[in-house]
């Protein structure tokens, strides 16, 4: 049966399989029971400022081009389709279906387990909770924080200040703006850009082929990839890996510990301290300050201008450039190439 409500009306209830038509509008305060169908081009009113208490039950249908006033409750198990709008301040339950093309205003919160399409646009300022799983091509908008053991998917781009929480898994080719900050324990898969200014914290895996911009923080104990690119300025923590094939830009500091896989390439002026371990194979370019106690294995090629801190060692088929200078204690091995 299809029933028609008027303009205006309000504090009604509609019982299980109620059909409300297009063109409606539907006051404040009302109660709309589970199983109901409400067409497209409907609205539902909202109390200017102060948010109407409005009541979706659950296995609503709500079809395309809704627009859902600020305040409401949208319980689990409803399917929102595409290209509706949820203002600020709304509550959706866990279990959540979000449709493609999806508008979230700011100010919003998602409950845990929520699934959100591809191609949605979550504002600034919203709380995603954990276990919620966001579809390829979103945009997820400045500050917005993002609970632990979210799943973000390929191409997504994340804006500034947002906040990740830990445990989160970053699926490839999503872009990751200025100034965010990841938590520990996160997985960035591989072809991310994570702009300049970001802090990675502690435990973090980073995959192969990530571009990791200027001023970036990389906390202890972080894993990074084969043939990550590492840009100017960054600060890598101590107890890194970094795999073999990275190319770390000038101006890198590189706290103890840190291990360096064969192959590496690193830039002009780089600080590395005491008790890096750096592959065979590398390449150390022009300025850089290598601190004591620091092991250079076999094969490695060394620039002109590099100073080398007592206790170091370098072991066998290196070749150091003209111009070096090497402090007391240094032990050399065998079949070592000083130029001059």
């Amino acid at each position: 049966m299809l029933i028609i409500i008027q303009i205006g009306i309000a504090h009604m209830e509609y019982s299980d399989s109620f059909r409300i038509a297009s063109g409606c509008r539907i006051a404040s305060g009302c109660k709309i029971a589970s199983g109901c169908r409400i067409a497209s081009g409907c609205r539902i009113a909202s109390r200017g400022r102060i948010a109407s208490r409005y009541r979706i039950a659950r296995g609503y249908r709500i079809a395309s081009g809704y627009r859902i006033a600020s305040g409401y409750r949208i319980a689990s198990g409803c399917k929102i389709a595409s290209g509706c709008r949820i203002a600020s301040g709304c509550r959706i339950a866990s279990g959540y279906r979000i449709a493609s093309g999806y508008r979230i205003a700011s100010g919003y919160r998602l409950a845990s387990r929520c699934r959100i399409a591809s191609g949605c646009k979550i504002a600034s300022g919203c709380r995603i909770a954990s276990g919620c799983r966001i579809a390829s091509r979103c945009r997820i908008a400045s500050g917005c924080r993002i609970a632990s053991g979210c799943r973000i998917a390929s191409g997504c781009r994340i804006a500034s200040g947002c906040r990740i929480a830990s445990g989160y898994r970053i699926a490839s080719g999503c872009r990751i703006a200025s100034g965010c900050r990841i938590a520990s324990g996160c997985r960035i898969a591989s072809r991310c850009r994570i702009a300049s200014g970001c802090r990675i914290a502690s435990g973090c895996r980073i995959a192969s082929g990530c571009k990791i911009a200027s001023g970036c923080r990389i906390a202890s104990r972080c894993r990074i990839a084969s043939g990550c690119k590492i840009a100017s300025g960054c600060r890598i923590a101590s107890g890194c890996k970094i795999a073999s094939g990275c190319r770390i830009a000038s101006r890198c500091r590189i706290a103890s510990g840190c291990r360096i896989a064969s192959g590496c390439r690193i830039a002009s002026r780089c600080r590395i301290t005491s008790g890096c371990k750096i592959a065979s194979g590398c390449r150390i370019a022009s300025g850089c300050k290598i601190a004591s106690g620091c092991r250079i294995a076999s094969r490695c090629r060394i620039a002109s201008g590099c100073r080398i801190a007592s206790g170091c060692r370098i072991a066998s088929r290196c070749r150091i450039a003209s111009g070096y200078r090497i402090a007391s204690g240094y032990r050399i091995a065998s079949g070592y190439r000083i130029a001059s």
